[in-house]
């Protein structure tokens, strides 16, 4: 072992000089952070166009998800989108399986997976970096939904995904609610 992977070990080992070294490489990548990316509609918006970008985007959790069963999520997501209404999805992955939505057209985001973890890391300390990782990822792309998806199923996704109400139905919710907060005066309705 050479005399540089001596001194990692020893500074591994030191929790306060972990946690410090945890804080500067946060702070480097939290000013670093990019705005949010364009997430592009999908094969599955067809021809929408720049109307794809008004879809909700839902985060789903598929930390737990094994790569063969996140293909066929994948594959399926089409399917999932028309019947929700349209939406774009960030899948989230433990390890490296960034490949499985590239095809799809899907943006997949990373988790350390927690054996990665405990082993340069207090596996104790794991809950409290997924925390922190799902609130970047809140943050970058202001999510209509988060959905945590543990079987990889399809189907699960599409009945946990929350319908976003049309912009024109709620308009005409707000107008009514007005009207019935504030009528109008009678007089006014007739023009007197």
């Amino acid at each position: 072992m050479s005399a540089a992977s001596r001194v990692i070990e020893l500074a591994r080992r030191q929790p306060w000089l972990r946690e410090r070294a945890g804080r500067a490489i946060d702070a480097v990548v939290a000013a670093s952070s990019a705005s949010p990316p364009g997430l592009l509609p999908g094969r599955w918006a067809g021809d929408l166009g720049r109307a794809g970008d008004r879809l909700p985007i839902v985060v789903v959790d598929c930390t737990g998800v094994d790569a063969a069963r996140l293909a066929e999520l994948v594959d399926h997501l089409p399917q999932v989108s028309a019947a929700v209404g349209g939406a774009r999805f960030v899948l989230v992955v433990a390890g490296p399986r960034l490949a499985a939505g590239g095809r799809g057209g899907v943006v997949v985001e990373q988790v350390i997976d927690p054996t990665a973890w405990a082993r340069r890391h207090d596996p104790a300390g794991w809950p409290t970096y997924r925390r922190r990782r799902f609130d970047q990822l809140h943050r970058t792309y202001r999510p209509h939904q988060v959905v945590p998806l543990a079987s990889g199923e399809w189907a699960e996704l599409q009945q946990a995904i929350i319908p976003r109400a049309p912009e024109a139905k709620v308009r005409r919710w707000l107008a009514r609610g007005e009207r019935l907060l504030d009528p109008p005066r009678r007089d006014d309705a007739l023009g007197r």
